[in-house]
């Protein structure tokens, strides 16, 4: 079969979430991240305390749920964190 019959994923799609390290979370769509450009230098994904730092980040499918631990408790990434706008603060999840 040739690659390009292949379907491809749409950006809107598919969802960046972002842990940081003090235990918030932003869920937000690939298509607010801006393609990059010849001078870019990147963008901003979540706004965060001068102390916390983005542990890590996960790109999921749409109409998928996904499910992580945190603290020793199931986090469902898609039902638990509501979709927001990329560059800002997040969700801190209560455990």
């Amino acid at each position: 079969r040739d690659l390009h019959s292949f379907p491809t994923r749409r950006s809107s799609d598919l969802y960046v979430v972002l842990q940081t390290k003090n235990g918030v979370f932003l869920r937000f769509l690939t298509s607010e991240v801006p393609e990059k450009k010849k001078a870019a230098v990147g963008v901003r994904g979540i706004r965060m305390a001068e102390d916390d730092a983005v542990e890590h980040a996960y790109l999921l499918a749409s109409r998928m749920d996904y499910t992580i631990t945190y603290h020793d408790k199931e986090i469902s990434l898609t039902a638990k964190i509501k979709l927001a706008k990329r560059d800002t603060k997040g969700t801190k999840i209560r455990v």
